[in-house]
């Protein structure tokens, strides 16, 4: 992991001035902390990698440099366009090697194997939950600090993830980019496609053990079980 950065002058350099780099530099990503110094030498908003800090900038500029050839939307990371054009195409070329299932992206391959392993080397301090993912555990402290640094442009609503705030904005802008190649109808995220994707198949997945009844999803079998355990979570407060 590489010394920390600053930005000092619309330049970065390592604290002791010794290097000097340009912003499009790609020798960045070995950098493990990049801090802004404001005038009167404060510091602000840090990042972990500097992918990270251009991926920030584009929220306070607006620029959306990455255009979809197809549909002509643009993006502010060129990772985003390739997401979003598989997204397009239905193409899942990551399998994973235990289960057989595919995704649009390596990363989120990877992240689906740790279901596989068990593993969960990330441990929150405060509370000691464990995660497979580093991600994760960023929003499980932030559960503790109350921190929302993902702020909408449109409406100001703060946000812990850069994921929710995204699908949040989509509120706004209207949009719904997972669609089904049966009917055309469009989804804010992946799990409820696939849920809508079983309407068309019919396919039940999800069985009841004590009656043997199957459910299209796991809350519609999670809701089922309680006319068999009897259970009553909410309760009323003024009656009880």
């Amino acid at each position: 992991m590489g010394e920390s950065l600053i930005q000092r002058n619309g330049r970065f350099m390592s604290r002791d001035g010794s290097q000097c780099l340009k912003q499009n530099s790609t020798n960045h990503q070995s950098w493990a902390e990049v801090e802004i110094e404001e005038d009167g030498g404060n510091l602000k908003r840090g990042f972990f990698y500097f992918s990270e800090l251009s991926w920030h900038l584009n929220t306070h500029t607006g620029e959306r440099p990455y255009a979809c050839d197809d549909c002509g939307k643009g993006f502010s990371h060129n990772s985003i366009l390739r997401k979003h054009r598989m997204i397009r195409s239905g193409e899942r070329p990551h399998e994973c090697d235990k289960c057989g299932k595919a995704f649009s992206d390596a990363s989120t391959q990877r992240n689906h194997r740790a279901i596989h392993t068990g593993k969960k080397p990330h441990s929150c301090l405060d509370c000691g939950k464990s995660f497979s993912r580093m991600s994760h555990l960023t929003a499980q402290r932030r559960t503790h600090t109350a921190e929302r640094p993902y702020v909408c442009e449109d409406c100001g609503k703060g946000y812990s993830q850069m994921s929710s705030m995204r699908m949040h904005r989509m509120i706004h802008t209207g949009e719904r980019p997972y669609v089904c190649m049966v009917c055309t109808k469009g989804f804010l995220d992946n799990s409820t496609l696939r849920k809508h994707n079983l309407t068309h198949t019919g396919e039940r997945p999800y069985l009841c053990k004590d009656c043997g009844k199957r459910f299209p999803d796991n809350s519609t079998l999670r809701k089922h079980l309680i006319i068999h355990t009897g259970e009553r979570p909410y309760g009323c407060s003024v009656c009880g």
